[in-house]
């Protein structure tokens, strides 16, 4: 067991020496001029005498049974009480403690006492040293004693740090022993005792001293999994310690980065990347989630891009990621991906693909456009077509685009939009004518007419781009009768 007392020990120590001798004496003056009676007065004071005696004889529970009795009474007996109450809780080293296990249970055992029946509350660095202390014999006897001093005085620094805040920070440097200490705790599945010790010895700012111990731990762990099932138990054992790890962005920032990477490079064995995700849920605390997903979706965003074709060319990125997602096998892990983007991106994933198809549309990628919308994403092929429209240059960019968007898709439930790719092929039909009969029709005149194809009728179409009068008046009229009649006319 560490021997230390809080730092309260030299002022108490007279305190508890009058718990353990000179109260006998002065209760047994009390008796002398107090014989036994009904009184009331007189009973407080042998009942006084009594808890006294209990406490000589380390009696502890009856002591305790005396005191509610004790506080509620007047003429000074109640303070005293609480005095020598709060005087075991602060050193209790003096005293018969060997029937619960140590000093420091003891005065735990009386700082309950004191909170609850005389509703008095112990200076909190009392407190949390007395917590402190009591871990550290939850260590057990198999680790040595340098280094629980060690420790303590690692928790002696920082609760100083902690009474002059605007003090520098000093950095607590721990010995190999330590380190070892905590990754023994780790290795037999007590994270939580190691996670307790790192919270005591954690910065006035919140910083963790012994994050690294944790991170190192896990991706030594991580590094060593393999396939087979035997692996399950180490598995547990990394969970367990990412659910409790301490952590700090500004303490360990490119650490926890690197201990992500390491845990999404595992994903595909026995470390399921849900186990991992639900190790690192914390009630009120989402960064260290936030922090493994945007790491998560950069690695899979590159692993995506890295599998997709050379041919894409000089695509945008954004591009070249819903293209690689459109052609992998691995539908759920696309989807999950599509997710994040959406919330990283703030766009609904309709208007990326949309977004996405237009480009293509525009650099006339035809064939990664069928590989875009050949999957979940076809319905969209015909309304599309009428966004991407005005995006051809050319007649037959026009003509390639009716046939991948309309002609190639199946009847669905897009009676309007089929409705309308039927009036624009019409009408690119009587384009085609017009430039196959009057050649010295110009480029720009003939794209400036399939911009508008859905504001004219056909024959406004011939009058404006062919001199009508000249041409054979049956050549129109074949034209004309094949088109439908809400064509003919405008």
């Amino acid at each position: 067991m560490l021997e230390s007392a809080p730092s309260q020990a030299s002022s108490t120590a007279g305190v508890c020496s009058v718990v353990t001798s000179d109260y006998s004496s002065v209760t047994k003056e009390r008796a002398a001029m107090h014989p036994p009676s009904c009184d009331a007065e007189s009973s407080l004071q042998e009942l006084f005498g009594y808890f006294n005696r209990c406490l000589q004889h380390g009696e502890w529970e009856l002591a305790s049974a005396c005191v509610q009795q004790l506080v509620d009474s007047t003429g000074g007996l109640s303070e005293h009480l609480q005095d020598i109450v709060k005087a075991i809780v602060t050193y209790p080293y003096l005293l018969q403690w060997e029937s619960v296990g140590s000093p420091h249970k003891l005065a735990w055992f009386w700082l309950q006492i004191l909170e609850k029946r005389t509703k008095q509350q112990v200076p909190p660095t009392i407190r949390r040293e007395l917590e402190f202390l009591l871990l550290l014999e939850e260590l057990g006897d198999d680790v040595p004693g340098t280094v629980l001093k060690e420790l303590h005085q690692a928790f002696v620094d920082t609760q100083l740090e902690r009474k002059s805040p605007g003090t520098q920070r000093t950095n607590v440097t721990l010995g190999a022993g330590v380190e070892s200490c905590l990754q023994g705790l780790m290795e037999t599945k007590r994270p939580r005792l190691a996670q307790a010790l790192a919270q005591f010895l954690q910065g006035p700012s919140g910083e963790h001293t012994l994050q690294h111990i944790f991170i190192r731990f896990t991706m030594d762990s991580v590094g060593k999994l393999g396939p087979e099932q035997a692996e399950e138990g180490r598995m547990e054992k990394i969970c367990s310690v990412l659910a409790v790890m301490p952590w700090s962005l500004e303490r360990g920032g490119g650490q926890l980065e690197a201990l992500c990477e390491a845990l999404w490079t595992a994903r595909d064995g026995l470390l399921w990347e849900e186990r991992v995700l639900s190790a690192l849920t914390r009630p009120h605390c989402h960064g260290l989630l936030s922090l493994y997903c945007s790491t998560a979706l950069r690695l899979h965003r590159d692993h995506l891009l890295r599998d997709s074709p050379t041919t894409q060319g000089d695509l945008p990125e954004a591009v070249k990621l819903l293209l690689s997602l459109s052609c992998h096998e691995d539908r759920p892990s696309v989807w999950k991906t599509i997710y994040f983007e959406c919330l990283s991106s703030g766009k609904h994933f309709l208007e990326q693909v949309l977004v996405t198809a237009l480009d293509l549309v525009k650099r006339e990628e035809f064939s990664w456009l069928e590989d875009l919308l050949k999957a979940e994403f076809q319905p969209l092929s015909r309304l599309l077509l009428l966004l991407g429209w005005t995006q051809c240059q050319s007649l037959s960019s026009a003509e390639t685009l009716l046939r991948i968007l309309h002609h190639q898709q199946a009847v669905a439930n897009d009676s309007v939009l089929r409705e309308f790719a039927n009036s624009l092929s019409t009408q690119l039909g009587v384009l085609k004518w017009c430039a196959t009969n009057h050649p010295g029709i110009s480029v720009e005149a003939l794209v400036a007419q399939l911009h508008t194809l859905d504001n004219h009728s056909a024959l406004y179409v011939l009058h404006s781009l062919t001199p009508l009068a000249q041409f054979d008046e049956h050549r129109v009229l074949n034209l004309l009768q094949q088109l439908p009649r809400t064509l003919e006319a405008g």
